[in-house]
């Protein structure tokens, strides 16, 4: 966090967040979005009554985890065609578990927290061993 960090965060800021630099990433979003909207589509056509009448959460999850893979890595994940493969279930899974463990392991110091709660700690390190291996 100190002047060289700063220095690569601002040039990093000025490629990618500014509109110049966000349009390079509208190809790629737009192929997700159309992606997500064909299979909402889908579902609507396979729905009794034709209607959409789902809970949205998971599926918008699935856009930003295929949305952010696509932008950061130049990768599709697969995650907006159904039912996820096994590999990318295990990778939303992990994900899902890192975020839910991150927050309590925020405000103890790690040798602490490895004494106190153990369990914890191995499954948020499970989860970053399972996206790190995706």
């Amino acid at each position: 966090n100190g002047p060289a960090w700063r220095s690569e965060r601002l040039a990093l800021n000025r490629e990618v967040l500014s509109p110049a630099g966000a349009r390079k990433f509208l190809p790629l979003l737009d192929a997700v979005a159309r992606d997500f909207a064909a299979a909402m589509c889908r579902r609507v056509r396979e729905s009794p009554g034709r209607a959409l009448t789902l809970d949205l959460h998971p599926l918008l999850f699935r856009f930003t985890l295929e949305a952010s893979s696509y932008v950061l890595y130049g990768e599709r994940l697969g995650l907006l065609g159904g039912a996820a493969a096994g590999g990318a279930q295990r990778f939303i899974g992990a994900v899902e578990t890192m975020l839910r463990t991150t927050l309590p392991l925020l405000f103890l110091p790690p040798p602490l927290l490895r004494r106190l709660h153990p369990p914890l700690w191995r499954e948020h390190l499970r989860a970053w061993d399972t996206i790190f291996q995706h």
